[in-house]
């Protein structure tokens, strides 16, 4: 599993690399990390997750999910009130993004 996230993570970094015109630093560090983050799950996973509590919370976090969107359909359709989502200390829009645009 190690072996396919470094390679995927490689084959990205090339694919990157030809198409954008994002600096080649930030491009390097962020799959550097996104590298790590996987391969950190992947080395703990066998030790620290239960299979029938993830199950849970995946199914939970599923319909929580679907009750919003249920809810901000029902909002901009009756009301024309859009229901923004995001999370305040994780921006959606970088300016690094904001390169590509």
């Amino acid at each position: 599993m190690a072996l396919l996230i470094v390679v995927i993570s490689v084959l990205s970094m090339v694919s990157t690399l030809g198409q954008s015109k994002v600096d080649t630093y930030s491009i390097i560090i962020r799959i550097i990390r996104r590298v790590l983050y996987y391969l950190f799950v992947v080395l703990i996973s066998g030790e620290w997750f239960d299979a029938d509590n993830d199950n849970k919370l995946i199914v939970n976090v599923g319909k929580i999910g679907m009750v919003y969107l249920f809810v901000q359909y029902i909002a901009y359709y009756s009301a024309g009130i859009v229901l923004h989502s995001y999370i305040p200390f994780l921006p959606a829009y970088h300016e690094n993004y904001a390169l590509n645009d």
